[in-house]
């Protein structure tokens, strides 16, 4: 049967020998039993297990054998000239729970592999574990009294700040995963919990977070939608990507009453180049070539390779024909200038077809379809030039707005 903690503090008075000549009602009922007549060596249990509650206590017996741990502090009174020895009896089984618990809490912090920090209600950093100098790779000197906003890596916007503080600040729990820098510059994906902690009367005092280290399980997953969604040997996004730029791209010139253009390219003459120096030197010609595409455009505006030689670019908040034919022209010009690869000098020149929106053509794989046949004109009037899909006359096309090529 479990005993109850008694609060307050028990009194013995020792006579010579140790020998107790009396006791309080307290002591009584720490002890389950009236000591008077014992000594006190009686009371205490066996030496062996004193001090085996971790603390500086000393191990008393009660009454049916169980122990406890307490402080014993003598005292000397004076008492009609005649001196009184006394030995106070503190009950420490609540403290020693208490410790016990602390130090099985600290342990846990301390061992834990997530990545722990306790800050203060303004957010002041007052601890951080090891798992979190580890992740991080900033010692505690470095952090403590400092900011979280020590490991921002500037990928979120002032929105997600605004919306973490209305929710913790609320007493609410947050739970996200942020996009940190470690102190060596690299990128740190943290599967984050932030919560708060408050005090007796319920006031959020401080804020503890719990972190796991998900960079390598977020780069993998990055890798797989970049391998879906880009080429593998330009880097540039595939068909799939594409469609859904171009699917954007339409419902932007929706929105602002704004206009697009859909280029395809194939280039001229690239069966001669693999035949003559090989498929290696071929590849390394396509990687020149989206180089050159790509600085013949706009950083708005999406290049694609569609497989092959053929390549497909959309040119945003486009407005007359002159202006778009413009671009394509740029486009032929940079590719008729030969490359250098693996010591030979190769030349290549490209066909462009050009659909428009809005015209004639609404839907995206329309569109796409009319480029194409547009650069099979091309193709078939000579190659090395650019043709308008005849679907799109470029009537609704604004006049005021095209932004040259870069």
């Amino acid at each position: 049967m479990g005993h109850e903690d008694v609060d307050g503090v028990g009194t013995l008075q020792v006579g010579a020998g140790g020998l107790i000549e009396n006791c309080d009602a307290n002591a009584s009922r720490l002890l389950g039993y009236s000591p008077i007549g014992c000594r006190i060596s009686e009371i205490l249990s066996a030496p062996e297990r004193a001090g085996d509650d971790g603390g500086a206590g000393r191990m008393v017996r009660r009454a049916d054998g169980s122990a406890f741990s307490a402080d014993l502090i003598p005292t000397r009174l004076t008492i009609g000239g005649t001196p009184v020895e006394l030995l106070l009896i503190r009950d420490r089984t609540k403290q020693v729970r208490a410790e016990t618990e602390l130090r099985k809490l600290s342990t846990l912090v301390e061992q834990s592999g997530d990545a722990i920090m306790v800050t203060d209600r303004s957010g002041r950093v007052e601890y951080v574990n090891p798992a979190f100098e580890a992740v991080t790779g900033y010692d505690r000197k470095e952090v403590l009294d400092n900011k979280p906003s020590l490991l921002k890596s500037d990928r979120h916007d002032r929105a997600f700040y605004a919306n973490l503080w209305k929710i913790i600040g609320s007493g609410r729990v947050f739970r996200g995963v942020f996009i940190n820098r470690r102190k060596n510059g690299e990128l740190l994906y943290e599967d984050k919990t932030i919560s708060p902690i408050r005090d007796a009367g319920g006031a959020v005092t401080h804020f503890v977070s719990t972190a796991k280290d998900v960079t390598e399980r977020m780069l993998a997953a990055q890798r797989l939608e970049d391998q879906a969604n880009h080429d593998a040997l330009t880097g540039l996004p595939n068909r799939r990507l594409f469609m859904d730029r171009l699917q954007q791209a339409l419902a932007h010139a929706d929105r602002n009453a704004t206009a697009a253009a859909l280029l395809y390219l194939d280039l001229d003459g690239f069966k001669k180049v693999n035949d003559t120096y090989g498929h290696e030197v071929g590849d390394l010609l396509l990687q020149q070539v989206a180089e050159r595409l790509t600085e013949c455009l706009r950083r708005e505006d999406t290049l694609a390779r569609m497989g092959g030689d053929e390549f497909v670019a959309i040119v945003s908040d486009a407005c007359e024909r002159s202006a778009i034919g413009t671009v394509a022209a740029k486009i032929i010009a940079a590719l008729r200038l030969p490359f250098s690869i693996q010591g030979h000098r190769v030349a290549v020149s490209v066909s462009v077809g050009i659909s428009l929106y809005p015209g004639n053509e609404r839907d995206p794989h329309a569109l796409l379809r009319g480029a194409d046949r547009a650069m099979y004109q091309a193709k078939t009037g000579g190659k090395n030039r650019y043709e308008f899909h005849s679907g799109s006359t470029g009537a609704d096309l604004k006049t005021e707005c095209m932004v040259g090529a870069a």
